[in-house]
C-alpha cells in the first residue's frame, strides 16, 4: 500500500524536461565518422512549352516595338515647302472678259 501511494505521488510530481537548444542537439549528435551530404542543387524542368513561350514572348515584344516605331514615325510631321519650278509664273486671276463661257 505504501508503494502504491509513493507511485501516485511520483505521477503527480512529474516534471517534463525542457526542449533542448540547437547547440545541445548539435553537441549530442556529432559523429566524425558520418559523411556530410551536400545539399541538392535544383534544376529547372526542360519543357517544350517553356521554349515555345519564350519564342512567342520575343515575337510579341518585337511586334510591340514595331508598332511603337510606326506610331512615332506617324506622329512626327515635318512640313516641307512646296517647290515651284523657277520657270513657272505664279497664278494670276482670270479677267472678267475671259471668264464668260460661250453659249
Amino acid at each position: 500500500l505504501q508503494a502504491v501511494r509513493e507511485e501516485e505521488k511520483a505521477r503527480h510530481n512529474f516534471k517534463a524536461r525542457g526542449i533542448p537548444g540547437p547547440m545541445e542537439l548539435y553537441s549530442r549528435g556529432v559523429n566524425n565518422n558520418v559523411k556530410v551530404k551536400s545539399p541538392t542543387v535544383p534544376h529547372p524542368f526542360k519543357l517544350r512549352s517553356s521554349k515555345r513561350h519564350s519564342i512567342a514572348h520575343a515575337n510579341f515584344e518585337n511586334a510591340v516595338k514595331a508598332v511603337f516605331k510606326e506610331e512615332v514615325k506617324l506622329r512626327s510631321f515635318k512640313a516641307r515647302p512646296v517647290g515651284f519650278p523657277s520657270t513657272r509664273k505664279p497664278l494670276q486671276p482670270i479677267k472678267a472678259a475671259e471668264n464668260i463661257r460661250p453659249v
